[in-house]
């Protein structure tokens, strides 16, 4: 129990990219299904075969399509540099060192990621996924470094 409590930070972190892991392992057809039917499902187009669409509205759906997906990398790559942010607590205590090294963590992970996809049937390795994935890392590093900032004000002024 003492092992699994020291160490739950990590295996978040484990778990966390296992999950990203699996969704990279899925084929570019498989992957393309899912964001397909999240996009359609999100316009909400009330059409009997919605994989008839008018020029326009293949174009707005490719569109809807992309960003989805670009948003997805960056969202699982926010919360992969939250978990990252909070192992790395003990053995690196200040804040902007923390925000760095989970940042540059999320950004190896990132690469590790693309390079895995290389390997799967209908995937590509994309330097922009990597770029895309480290953009969440460091908005989430950003992010936890203002907060730090804005509560560290808030302790000294009730301090005095």
């Amino acid at each position: 129990m003492k092992f699994l409590r020291k160490h739950w930070p990590w295996l978040a972190v484990a778990a966390w990219y296992g999950l990203i892991f699996l969704f990279s392992a899925q084929t570019g057809e498989a992957s393309g299904e899912v964001s397909d039917r999240l996009a359609f499902d999100l316009l909400r187009w009330d059409v009997d075969n919605p994989w008839v669409l008018s020029e326009v509205q293949y174009a707005f759906f490719q569109l809807v399509t992309y960003l989805l997906r670009k948003a997805a990398h960056m969202g699982v790559f926010f919360v992969l540099t939250a978990l990252l942010l909070r192992a790395l607590r003990d053995p690196l205590p200040p804040p902007l060192r923390r925000a760095a090294a989970a940042a540059g963590l999320c950004g190896v992970l990132a690469a590790l990621d693309e390079l895995h996809q290389y390997f799967v049937p209908g995937r590509s390795c994309q330097l922009q996924d990597v770029i895309i994935d480290l953009l969440g890392g460091v908005l989430c590093a950003v992010c936890y470094l203002l907060l730090h900032y804005i509560r560290r004000r808030r302790r000294l002024k009730k301090a005095q």
